[in-house]
């Protein structure tokens, strides 16, 4: 496998922490999720929370290097693609892969801290462009 950057990672143990005090990533910055979030979810409100697709979708635009980058995305089952080439792609629902041309690739995994299964970014790996596998 070609070399990778690790642009961002969280140590399992951090899950183990009070929901409110699990960092959530979020287009390049660190917040924290208050508890009526979790509470709303477990109501049936923000079901994507629990959909790593659209994690990656809302949360990784930064990611891109383009200004609005999902304007135009357009939806074929598991990809998501934009008119300008990227690609975003579950390749389940904890393993997310987003393809930026002339950027490279980002592998994207999530997990859910215990009672619950709202998802958070776990660690962000970058293939540059011309390191893509």
């Amino acid at each position: 496998m070609k070399p990778s950057v690790v642009i961002y990672s969280l140590d399992d143990e951090i899950f183990n922490r009070p929901f409110d005090e699990i960092p959530y990533y979020r287009n390049g910055a660190i917040i924290y999720l208050p508890q009526e979030v979790k509470d709303q979810y477990e109501e049936g409100h923000q079901p994507w929370l629990g959909t790593g697709i659209d994690v990656v979708t809302t949360a990784t635009s930064n990611l891109s290097g383009q200004e609005k980058p999902y304007l135009d995305l357009s939806y074929e089952g598991d990809i998501r693609k934009t008119g300008s080439g990227i690609v975003i792609k579950s390749v389940t629902n904890r393993l997310v892969e987003l393809h930026v041309p002339h950027v490279g690739r980002y592998r994207i995994e999530l997990r859910s801290p215990p009672g619950t299964t709202i998802l958070f970014i776990r660690k962000i790996e970058w293939f540059p462009a011309s390191e893509e596998p």
